[in-house]
């Protein structure tokens, strides 16, 4: 599984991720905070899930509010982690995978 790292991220990468056999990532938000933010998540979160995305990983924030509409969509919601608290806090969320990045 390629990280989405940030705005490094092209189409082209994460489809020569995909094409050799990994979970191929686009980047598409970045939000620290409520003062940050770059765009609208749920809007954006709509774009994705019209487009067709069958993995939608969610980085370093809440996932419960978005799991059901990823699932909905028919979509898996992964989450990215950086500490154990968070993994439970995800696998309440109801994320069908945890992905663990040090910090």
């Amino acid at each position: 599984m390629q990280a989405s790292i940030g705005s490094a991220t092209t189409p082209e990468l994460a489809a020569a991720v995909s094409n050799a056999g990994g979970l191929g990532h686009l980047a598409v938000n970045l939000v620290c905070d409520d003062a940050t933010t770059i765009v609208d998540t749920d809007e954006h979160l709509k774009v994705i899930l019209e487009s067709g995305a069958d993995v939608v990983t969610l980085s370093f924030g809440e996932a419960a509010p978005f799991v059901d509409r990823i699932h909905e969509a028919g979509a898996l919601a992964f989450q990215t982690v950086g500490s154990a608290a968070a993994a439970r806090e995800a696998v309440a969320a109801g994320v069908d995978a945890v992905v663990t990045q040090g910090l």
